[in-house]
């Protein structure tokens, strides 16, 4: 074998194995793309995680509100169940719709 021949296979060899080497890094279970994938995970569940977040401190804040602020209670209490105290006396209006404009004209001299 000559000395061309000889290098000439290592060099391929060596090609090969590096080829082989770099496909596996990229796409192996734990390669580039892989980690690539599970940063974006990872940055969409933050954001799901601040939402959550943000969501339990407005139910924290209500819960306080519910056992600690009397008149909440008695507000929430008024829009949905519709409660009324003795004293009181609740007027309910019709809406009626106002004449066209045709009429409104008509009806002035």
């Amino acid at each position: 074998m000559s000395l061309f021949t000889k290098n000439r296979s290592i060099f391929l060899i060596l090609v090969s194995l590096t080829a082989i080497l770099a496909l596996t890094l990229i796409y192996n279970n734990r390669g580039y793309l892989s980690l690539k994938r599970l940063g974006q995970e990872r940055n969409e569940l933050e954001v799901v995680n601040k939402e959550y977040k943000e969501q339990n401190r407005l139910l924290m804040m209500k819960i306080d509100r519910i056992k600690n602020d009397l008149s909440y209670i008695e507000d929430e209490a008024r829009k949905k169940l519709g409660l009324v105290r003795p004293d009181e006396q609740i007027f309910k209006l019709k809406n009626e719709p106002e004449p066209a404009l045709s009429e409104k004209s008509s009806t002035n001299p």
